[in-house]
């Protein structure tokens, strides 16, 4: 929906000093058994794959590494540089607020919450998750994709506080 702002390649497994490692992250969660006629792809309305679960998320996002001072999104900076799907490359600020805040915003980054350890600087805790239409939050229902990551995305998305709430203990 919008190229010129929907990453395509970016540094998702973060600075990992181990040598040779790549993966893609985050990742549609397929993990249905093997269909000939099932395909894994991104899915609007549910999960990426019929069948698949993942506690109702759509990808799996390999976030967290050990020890926690290994893995950082602050590789330029505090931030880093993302090809977006127009072939274009901007530098996102990855200025999310430290545990245990959390952060609304995913329209600007895609984590709502970095550790709080001052040995883990830049480690993301959290990706902004954004329900899926037609789904019911907090619900056996609720489908769940990475709302920086939606290729549906218009950049719009207010997350309600109530999507808060389960992560602070606040509301």
């Amino acid at each position: 929906a919008e190229p010129s702002k929907l990453p395509l390649v970016w540094a998702g497994f973060m600075k990992q000093n181990r040598l040779g490692l790549a993966r893609s992250s985050p990742v549609l969660w397929c993990n249905a058994p093997a269909v000939a006629s099932t395909t894994c792809r991104f899915n609007a309305g549910g999960l990426p794959q019929p069948g698949s679960s993942n506690g109702g998320y759509g990808y799996n996002w390999f976030g967290f590494a050990t020890p926690a001072n290994l893995f950082t999104t602050w590789q330029y900076g505090k931030g880093l540089i993302m090809v977006r799907t127009d072939s274009s490359a901007k530098y996102y600020a990855m200025n999310a607020p430290m545990a245990p805040l959390y952060s609304t915003d995913a329209n600007g980054t895609p984590f709502s919450q970095f550790d709080a350890a001052p040995a883990a600087g830049g480690s993301p805790r959290w990706m902004n998750d954004c329900v899926n239409p037609g789904t019911a939050a907090f619900t056996t229902a609720e489908v769940l994709y990475p709302c920086f990551f939606r290729p549906d995305s218009t950049f719009s998305y207010q997350p309600a506080q109530a999507d808060f709430c389960d992560k602070t203990g606040s509301c």
